[in-house]
């Protein structure tokens, strides 16, 4: 059943689309054929580049608020071996338990935390999937059999800001404005004319950037979350272009998450 499932892997997907210093002639060409593609990183990258990146995060106060949110989802094809959840934190593997798989194919964890932070969660040793957690109680279907198996992230809005992010870019990438762009600018590249390849060009920054413009607002007005932070963090937006939303983000990181270790690593970067 889950392998007739439409696949929303992450592992295959991208927040990032590359956007190059180019030179005239040939090298336009390549340009806007390697920019119409995004480049397919996979999410547990940016989970674990930013966890790097924290290195400012500070030790947890045993005394600090505490709740707890349930992890739970189903496996198609288990395997001999365990099923471990583990924190990645300042650049480590923090946290870890084991999941008892019932005989139904299903499991479900609690898990107490006291701020919002990165997991993984593997199956066998066979599959992971890196995953967000903070209020929410979050779902995780896997295949369990195979590293690129069947997967998807259920009940988690940190997750569904950044598949919306992805949507938006994608949508600008696979227009037919962009597919217009790249006939025209093969058109004028064979034709040597690098005039028109240069205006070109300008034209399809431009469109890029009504893509970047939605992004930059639908962040601005996103909620506290670590999918947000992620976004900005891997510059899914130009951070000079889109400063404003920087600091919008930041300004309410200051006010409804203070003390968390990830929007103090974010509020010292802006």
């Amino acid at each position: 059943m889950m392998k007739e499932a439409q696949s929303l892997k992450l592992k295959a997907e991208s927040l990032l689309l590359d956007i190059q210093c180019i030179n005239r002639g040939k090298a336009l060409l390549g340009f806007l054929h390697s920019a119409f593609c995004f480049k397919l990183l996979t999410f547990s990258f940016l989970l674990f580049a930013f966890c790097f990146s924290c290195s400012s995060a500070t030790k947890e106060d045993s005394n600090a608020d505490t709740w707890e949110v349930t992890l739970s989802g189903k496996v198609g094809f288990p395997q001999q071996g365990q099923i471990t959840i583990q924190e990645i934190k300042n650049g480590a593997l923090g946290w870890s338990d084991t999941v008892k798989l019932k005989s139904n194919y299903t499991y479900s964890k609690k898990i107490k935390i006291s701020q919002p932070g990165y997991y993984k969660i593997t199956f066998f040793n066979q599959q992971y999937v890196d995953f967000i957690l903070y209020k929410t109680n979050v779902e995780i279907n896997v295949d369990g059999n195979d590293p690129n198996g069947f997967s998807e992230i259920k009940g988690s809005p940190e997750i569904d800001v950044i598949r919306k992010v992805q949507t938006i870019l994608r949508d600008v990438e696979s227009s037919p404005e962009m597919a217009k762009i790249s006939q025209e600018f093969s058109e004028a590249s064979q034709a040597k004319n690098e005039s028109r390849m240069a205006e070109l060009q300008g034209i399809y920054m431009e469109a890029v950037a009504k893509g970047q413009a939605q992004v930059a607002e639908l962040l601005k007005n996103e909620p506290p979350s670590l999918g947000v932070i992620n976004l900005l963090q891997s510059k899914a937006i130009d951070a000079d272009t889109y400063f404003d939303t920087y600091l919008a983000v930041a300004g309410k990181l200051k006010q409804e998450w203070p003390n968390y270790d990830h929007a103090k690593a974010f509020i010292s970067m802006v």
